[in-house]
């Protein structure tokens, strides 16, 4: 079975929606979101074997994951040689219910 969602899917810019609900042997996420700029949903319950999340944008992304709002949120773009430019990120619904062996404070 599967056992990582590995970082080279950032290349896939249409992706909307990642189901990977009772995946038993999923161990390792790392999703890149700023990259993935059509993902609404990424479900990943009850996947027991997962230990480890990944996600680039960790600050915007735990907004996200508690934000029950269709909003978009505000990130500043580094790469702006004034870093002052603001770019959005939308909403992203994350579930990773049930994933018993995942550290939730690294959430």
């Amino acid at each position: 079975g599967i056992e990582e969602v590995p970082w080279w899917i950032e290349g896939f810019s249409n992706l909307s929606m990642i189901r990977m609900q009772k995946c038993k042997n999923l161990k390792h996420v790392s999703l890149n979101i700023s990259k993935l700029k059509r993902l609404e949903v990424a479900n990943f319950s009850n996947c027991w074997a997962l230990t480890e999340v990944s996600l680039n944008d960790s600050p915007s992304v735990a907004a996200m994951a508690t934000d029950s709002y269709n909003s978009k949120l505000p990130i500043l773009d580094e790469a702006s040689p004034s870093h002052q430019e603001v770019k959005y990120i939308p909403n992203i619904q994350l579930n990773f219910t049930n994933c018993f062996n995942l550290n939730q404070e690294a959430l």
